[in-house]
């Protein structure tokens, strides 16, 4: 960002004024009289257009409708979560719908479900605006140190890691993404969401990368069975061809196939990854499942855009 030098000019008697850059203006669409939020940080200021009042953000769409669009009520109530609505009302629902989304409400911080007779409304209790990040951050921690210890228990006795905290990581991971969407949405929440869906795509290349580098090292003895790893490549690209081409151009119904593929590369890879006798063939792999469960969260944003504009037509504000 390139900074420039203005005068500050006086108004009245006692104070000082600055005009705005007239680039920045137009772009952030400020017009005589809106409000400004000015922020003290030591020797420098932030300026900051206010934004527009809270409003609730709502929609309703029928239990139907998820068939035709090839989504479930985990992706649905995900999606509404991550893009900031505040209500979805879901109409001619039977009580194993209400009970899946039960289920899912409770992987999201702050979600409440009401049910009447055959419609059902969750609701977003939690106002983003007033999370503290120091509290996320240390919340965090805490949560990542008790996964490192109850792992390290998991090894040493051979048991599987308490459910509990997988439910947790998945709220956390959910609510941090909220806010941070959040912080940088203006009226259209799917930018800033394309923008994590590029950087989780960034992470994706780095972990593709970092693999090719130690590939010399990795194959100096062989590889394993070339074929299998070639046959789990091809899928696993195919995957990320089609979310990425679906991303870019907002097809649902291509990003919800893709997370198909990907769920079948990660099975596949876990399946061989049991079966592999061969070290370094095993490290291969375990960077291959890597790269698929980083691809899947690239997935799982780029269908939130994709359904964006559907949801987006039934969708009312109410102050």
């Amino acid at each position: 960002m390139l900074g420039e030098t203005r005068k500050v000019q006086r108004l009245g008697q006692s104070s000082l004024i600055v005009t705005l850059p007239k680039n920045w203006v137009k772009r952030v669409g400020l017009k005589p009289g809106d409000i400004v939020y000015i922020e003290d940080e030591g020797d420098s200021l932030r300026i900051k257009p206010a934004r527009p009042s809270t409003e609730d953000r709502r929609t309703t769409i029928d239990s139907s409708e998820l068939g035709k669009l090839g989504i479930g009520i985990g992706q649905l109530l995900s999606c509404l979560y991550l893009l900031g609505f505040d209500q979805v009302r879901i109409e001619n629902v039977d009580h194993h719908f209400v009970a899946e989304a039960r289920r899912v409400a409770r992987r999201l911080s702050g979600v409440e479900v009401l049910a009447s007779a055959n419609t059902v409304e969750v609701r977003s209790l939690i106002d983003v605006g007033r999370l503290d990040l120091k509290d996320l951050v240390n919340n965090t921690i805490s949560l990542l140190t008790e996964m490192f210890e109850r792992l390290e228990m998991a090894i040493s006795s051979g048991k599987s890691l308490d459910s509990t905290l997988y439910e947790e990581a998945i709220r956390m991971t959910h609510l941090v993404n909220k806010k941070l969407i959040g912080e940088i949405a203006g009226a259209d929440p799917t930018k800033p969401a394309i923008l994590m869906a590029m950087a989780l795509s960034g992470q994706l290349a780095s972990i593709l990368g970092d693999t090719i580098r130690r590939m010399p090292e990795l194959c100096r003895e062989g590889c394993g069975n070339v074929e299998e790893l070639r046959d789990t490549l091809e899928e696993l690209r195919n995957a990320i061809n089609k979310t990425l081409s679906a991303l870019a151009s907002e097809r649902l119904h291509a990003a919800v196939e893709a997370a198909k593929l990907l769920r079948n590369v990660v099975e596949d890879v876990w399946e061989k990854l049991l079966k592999s006798g061969n070290p370094r063939e095993t490290a291969i792999l375990a960077r291959l499942l890597d790269a698929a469960y980083t691809a899947i969260a690239v997935n799982g944003v780029t269908i939130c855009v994709s359904l964006y504009d559907r949801l987006s037509m039934n969708t009312s504000s109410n102050s």
